[in-house]
Protein backbone atom coordinates (compact mmCIF):
# COMPACT_ATOMS: atom_id res chain seq x y z
CA UNK A 1 0.00 0.00 0.00
CA UNK A 2 1.27 3.55 -0.28
CA UNK A 3 0.54 6.59 2.26
CA UNK A 4 -1.20 9.59 1.21
CA UNK A 5 1.20 12.87 2.38
CA UNK A 6 0.03 15.91 0.58
CA UNK A 7 1.98 18.99 0.37
CA UNK A 8 5.28 17.30 1.24
CA UNK A 9 9.31 18.25 -0.26
CA UNK A 10 10.08 14.34 0.00
CA UNK A 11 9.90 11.36 2.06
CA UNK A 12 12.35 8.22 1.74
CA UNK A 13 11.90 4.54 2.84
CA UNK A 14 13.70 2.83 5.76
CA UNK A 15 16.00 0.11 5.17
CA UNK A 16 13.29 -2.87 5.22
CA UNK A 17 12.34 -1.95 1.63
CA UNK A 18 9.44 0.29 2.10
CA UNK A 19 8.80 2.22 -1.39
CA UNK A 20 8.90 5.89 -1.22
CA UNK A 21 8.15 8.90 -3.15
CA UNK A 22 10.49 11.71 -3.64
CA UNK A 23 8.13 14.81 -4.72
CA UNK A 24 9.12 18.18 -6.15
CA UNK A 25 6.64 20.74 -5.74
CA UNK A 26 6.32 24.27 -5.90
CA UNK A 27 4.24 26.62 -3.55
CA UNK A 28 0.65 25.09 -2.64
CA UNK A 29 -2.01 25.93 -0.72
CA UNK A 30 -2.92 23.88 2.44
CA UNK A 31 -4.26 20.73 1.52
CA UNK A 32 -5.58 17.89 3.69
CA UNK A 33 -3.42 14.94 4.44
CA UNK A 34 -5.49 11.48 3.93
CA UNK A 35 -5.02 9.00 6.80
CA UNK A 36 -3.04 5.92 5.89
CA UNK A 37 -0.24 2.94 7.28
CA UNK A 38 2.69 2.59 8.01
CA UNK A 39 5.18 0.62 5.07
CA UNK A 40 3.99 3.21 2.75
CA UNK A 41 5.14 5.04 0.00
CA UNK A 42 4.53 9.06 -0.09
CA UNK A 43 3.56 11.68 -2.42
CA UNK A 44 2.28 15.28 -3.29
CA UNK A 45 0.77 17.91 -5.20
CA UNK A 46 0.95 21.38 -6.42
CA UNK A 47 -2.99 22.35 -6.75
CA UNK A 48 -3.27 24.95 -9.40
CA UNK A 49 -6.14 27.07 -9.90
CA UNK A 50 -9.04 27.07 -11.56
CA UNK A 51 -10.27 28.48 -14.52
CA UNK A 52 -13.50 30.59 -15.42
CA UNK A 53 -16.48 29.97 -13.15
CA UNK A 54 -18.46 29.98 -16.78
CA UNK A 55 -16.21 26.86 -18.20
CA UNK A 56 -19.09 24.00 -18.37
CA UNK A 57 -16.12 21.52 -17.07
CA UNK A 58 -12.98 22.92 -14.53
CA UNK A 59 -9.97 20.82 -13.31
CA UNK A 60 -8.10 21.57 -10.35
CA UNK A 61 -4.90 20.19 -8.76
CA UNK A 62 -1.64 18.29 -11.02
CA UNK A 63 1.16 20.02 -10.54
CA UNK A 64 4.92 17.99 -11.22
CA UNK A 65 5.46 14.83 -8.82
CA UNK A 66 8.78 12.46 -8.75
CA UNK A 67 8.26 9.02 -7.58
CA UNK A 68 10.78 6.88 -6.23
CA UNK A 69 9.57 3.69 -5.90
CA UNK A 70 10.60 1.15 -3.70
CA UNK A 71 10.08 -2.63 -3.82
CA UNK A 72 6.71 -2.29 -2.47
CA UNK A 73 5.29 0.71 -4.15
CA UNK A 74 2.28 -0.99 -6.00
CA UNK A 75 1.97 -1.33 -9.72
CA UNK A 76 -1.69 -1.23 -9.57
CA UNK A 77 -1.95 2.39 -8.50
CA UNK A 78 -5.24 4.38 -7.31
CA UNK A 79 -3.53 8.14 -8.43
CA UNK A 80 -5.75 10.91 -7.15
CA UNK A 81 -4.74 14.19 -8.06
CA UNK A 82 -7.16 15.83 -9.57
CA UNK A 83 -10.53 16.94 -8.74
CA UNK A 84 -13.28 18.39 -10.95
CA UNK A 85 -16.32 20.85 -10.93
CA UNK A 86 -19.34 21.08 -13.19
CA UNK A 87 -19.99 24.83 -14.32
CA UNK A 88 -23.61 23.36 -16.00
CA UNK A 89 -25.42 20.26 -16.33
CA UNK A 90 -23.28 17.35 -17.81
CA UNK A 91 -24.46 14.16 -19.46
CA UNK A 92 -21.11 13.11 -19.60
CA UNK A 93 -17.73 13.10 -19.09
CA UNK A 94 -14.66 11.20 -18.58
CA UNK A 95 -10.62 12.07 -17.70
CA UNK A 96 -7.53 10.37 -18.79
CA UNK A 97 -3.85 10.65 -18.44
CA UNK A 98 -2.12 12.44 -21.38
CA UNK A 99 0.83 11.00 -23.20
CA UNK A 100 1.23 8.03 -20.68
CA UNK A 101 4.63 6.29 -21.50
CA UNK A 102 5.69 2.93 -19.51
CA UNK A 103 2.10 3.16 -18.07
CA UNK A 104 -1.80 2.41 -18.78
CA UNK A 105 -5.09 3.93 -16.96
CA UNK A 106 -7.95 1.50 -16.59
CA UNK A 107 -10.15 4.22 -18.07
CA UNK A 108 -13.85 2.11 -17.35
CA UNK A 109 -12.26 1.91 -13.89
CA UNK A 110 -12.06 5.97 -13.08
CA UNK A 111 -14.20 6.96 -10.09
CA UNK A 112 -15.22 9.91 -8.60
CA UNK A 113 -15.80 10.56 -5.25
CA UNK A 114 -17.97 13.85 -4.25
CA UNK A 115 -17.04 16.07 -0.79
CA UNK A 116 -19.46 15.60 2.15
CA UNK A 117 -21.09 18.90 1.57
CA UNK A 118 -22.19 19.71 -2.29
CA UNK A 119 -20.10 21.72 -4.07
CA UNK A 120 -17.22 21.25 -1.60
CA UNK A 121 -13.67 22.53 -2.09
CA UNK A 122 -11.65 18.93 -2.31
CA UNK A 123 -8.35 19.48 -1.31
CA UNK A 124 -7.11 16.13 -1.21
CA UNK A 125 -4.42 14.12 -2.93
CA UNK A 126 -1.84 11.65 -3.53
CA UNK A 127 -1.99 7.63 -4.59
CA UNK A 128 -1.90 4.72 -2.88
CA UNK A 129 -2.27 0.58 -4.14
CA UNK A 130 -5.51 0.11 -6.30
CA UNK A 131 -6.93 -2.29 -3.45
CA UNK A 132 -6.59 -0.40 -0.77
CA UNK A 133 -8.31 2.72 -1.88
CA UNK A 134 -11.72 2.80 0.10
CA UNK A 135 -9.14 2.81 3.49
CA UNK A 136 -6.92 5.46 2.52
CA UNK A 137 -9.66 7.57 1.03
CA UNK A 138 -11.14 7.58 4.56
CA UNK A 139 -11.30 11.79 5.11
CA UNK A 140 -13.64 14.50 6.81
CA UNK A 141 -13.88 16.05 3.42
CA UNK A 142 -14.98 12.89 1.41
CA UNK A 143 -18.43 11.23 1.10
CA UNK A 144 -16.79 8.05 0.38
CA UNK A 145 -20.18 5.78 0.55
CA UNK A 146 -21.35 8.55 -2.48
CA UNK A 147 -18.70 7.20 -5.15
CA UNK A 148 -19.17 5.64 -7.98
CA UNK A 149 -18.10 5.20 -11.34
CA UNK A 150 -17.02 8.41 -13.57
CA UNK A 151 -18.61 6.70 -16.40
CA UNK A 152 -22.14 6.68 -14.79
CA UNK A 153 -21.78 10.23 -13.28
CA UNK A 154 -23.96 13.08 -14.72
CA UNK A 155 -23.27 15.90 -12.59
CA UNK A 156 -25.60 19.10 -11.89
CA UNK A 157 -24.19 22.67 -12.25
CA UNK A 158 -22.21 23.70 -8.87
CA UNK A 159 -21.19 19.74 -8.40
CA UNK A 160 -17.61 18.48 -7.83
CA UNK A 161 -15.73 15.66 -6.99
CA UNK A 162 -12.02 13.54 -6.65
CA UNK A 163 -10.94 11.80 -9.46
CA UNK A 164 -9.52 8.50 -8.96
CA UNK A 165 -7.79 6.95 -11.68
CA UNK A 166 -6.29 3.45 -12.02
CA UNK A 167 -3.26 3.40 -13.54
CA UNK A 168 -1.02 -0.03 -14.33
CA UNK A 169 2.66 0.61 -14.21
CA UNK A 170 4.99 -1.45 -16.47
CA UNK A 171 7.87 -2.64 -14.43
CA UNK A 172 10.33 -2.86 -17.37
CA UNK A 173 9.79 1.08 -17.77
CA UNK A 174 10.01 1.72 -13.87
CA UNK A 175 13.51 0.35 -13.55
CA UNK A 176 14.64 2.24 -16.90
CA UNK A 177 16.29 5.40 -16.64
CA UNK A 178 13.84 7.40 -18.05
CA UNK A 179 10.74 5.42 -15.74
CA UNK A 180 6.85 5.73 -16.48
CA UNK A 181 5.45 8.69 -17.21
CA UNK A 182 2.62 11.18 -17.90
CA UNK A 183 2.08 15.08 -19.28
CA UNK A 184 -1.20 16.27 -17.97
CA UNK A 185 -4.64 15.17 -17.19
CA UNK A 186 -7.32 15.89 -19.61
CA UNK A 187 -11.46 15.81 -19.50
CA UNK A 188 -13.43 15.23 -22.44
CA UNK A 189 -17.62 16.41 -21.84
CA UNK A 190 -20.70 16.57 -23.35
CA UNK A 191 -23.52 18.93 -21.82
CA UNK A 192 -27.17 17.99 -21.65
CA UNK A 193 -27.29 20.80 -23.97
CA UNK A 194 -25.24 19.12 -26.90
CA UNK A 195 -21.91 21.32 -26.35
CA UNK A 196 -18.75 19.20 -26.28
CA UNK A 197 -15.43 19.90 -25.09
CA UNK A 198 -12.01 19.17 -23.28
CA UNK A 199 -10.33 21.02 -20.41
CA UNK A 200 -6.87 19.85 -19.12
CA UNK A 201 -4.96 20.31 -16.39
CA UNK A 202 -0.72 20.05 -15.81
CA UNK A 203 0.02 17.33 -13.74
CA UNK A 204 3.55 15.96 -14.55
CA UNK A 205 4.28 12.72 -13.07
CA UNK A 206 7.10 10.60 -13.09
CA UNK A 207 7.60 7.49 -11.29
CA UNK A 208 11.19 5.50 -11.19
CA UNK A 209 12.37 2.59 -9.68
CA UNK A 210 14.99 3.12 -6.28
CA UNK A 211 18.44 3.16 -7.97
CA UNK A 212 16.99 5.31 -11.06
CA UNK A 213 15.76 8.53 -9.10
Amino acid sequence: MVALLSATACSSADSSGDASADSSTGPAEPTTAVPTAEDSATSSSTPESAGTAAAPLELSGGGTTEVCAGKRFPRDLAFFDVSWEAGTDLEFFEIRVDAPEGLRQVVADTLTIPPRNFGGRIAVSGMTAWAERERTLRSPQLALAGGTRLSEESPIEGATGLAVLRLKIDEDALDSASGASFGSVSATYRTVDGETGTVSEPSEVVFRAKGRC
